[in-house]
């Protein structure tokens, strides 16, 4: 009797024990699935950051037009302006000489200040930005270096993060040199330095994907990404063949990439990239550097919303 009571106890003892383990390694897993959440959301903050550095190295917008500040009109002044303008109100957009449309924030929500119990106002102009017409050397390093130090300062939290999930030290200190490197080169307003630094850093996202997902995919379009941001930044020392080298290598690596997409959409967005990429060779054939630019914008436009 006595042996059957002990009995008893054992299974029960057996079936707490199975419970209270299977508990922790769910709680584990679903711990392990949250931070590698985190850490994609982190990778994409990564990459837009570097990408809008990249892009501004050569004044290329991701957008066709921009906002820009024309002046600021005080609130005594812009009133005069509004009772002699008769029903200007009507018209909050003009068309001004260049193809430009020109707006006042007075009756919308932009920023505004209140200056002796009038309110001033800031006038914008929304300016059409092309490719064509870009002018490679007026670099806004003010920007550049705003997005650099945003990038510095989020930098500790995704380390940790990384190391949460075993991602190698070496590989987590090469970004750390590299974003070092970086900071550097921009203070000094380096541009050939700066686009340098910011293909090594780029080149390191898809060995961290590589280490904490199994989605190939991910990691293919990312080897993807990085020879085209490689080809790109050859273009400032006119090295066509090399150019020509990282296209290819970026085709290799879209390759695999083709035969992982399940999506409708995707498949879209993935049809018109092998298109863009084969046109960016015709582009570096030519070795004309706007019509170079024009596929590397909508290359990088479709290979963002695979």
């Amino acid at each position: 009797m006595k042996n059957k009571k002990y009995l008893i106890l054992l299974i029960c003892v057996v079936i707490i024990l199975a419970i209270v383990f299977g508990a922790v390694m769910v709680f584990s897993n679903s711990g392990d699935d949250t931070t590698k959440d985190k850490i994609k959301e982190e990778i994409y903050y990564i990459e837009t950051k570097l990408l809008g550095m990249t892009n501004a190295l050569n004044n290329i917008p991701f957008s066709n037009s921009v906002l820009l500040e024309q002046n600021t009109i005080k609130g005594q002044e812009k009133s005069n302006n509004s009772s002699s303008s008769g029903s200007s109100s009507q018209g909050s957009e003009e068309k001004s000489q260049g193809g430009e449309s020109s707006s006042s924030s007075g009756g919308d929500s932009s920023g505004s200040s209140e200056s002796g119990g009038d309110t001033d106002y800031t006038k914008y102009n929304v300016q059409s930005k092309n490719i064509l017409n870009i002018k490679e050397n007026e670099i806004d390093w003010n920007y550049i270096k705003n997005t650099a130090e945003l990038l510095h300062t989020s930098w500790t939290t995704i380390m940790i993060d990384l190391h949460s999930l075993n991602i190698k030290n070496d590989d987590i200190l090469s970004f750390s040199n590299n974003l070092d490197a970086l900071i550097l080169n921009i203070e000094r307003e380096d541009k050939r330095a700066t686009l340098n630094s910011l293909a090594s850093l780029y080149a390191i996202i898809p060995i961290y994907i590589n280490q904490y997902s199994n989605d190939n995919y991910e990691e293919n379009l990312e080897y993807t990404k990085a020879h085209i941001i490689n080809s790109y930044v050859l273009l400032e020392d006119d090295k066509w063949e090399d150019m020509q080298k990282e296209v290819t290598k970026a085709q290799e690596y879209f390759n695999l990439v083709i035969n992982s997409v399940n999506t409708k959409s995707s498949q879209i967005f993935t049809n018109k990239t092998y298109i863009l990429l084969n046109e960016m060779k015709n582009a570096i054939n030519l070795k004309d550097k706007k019509l170079y630019y024009m596929k590397y914008k909508n290359l990088m436009e479709n290979a963002l919303n695979i």
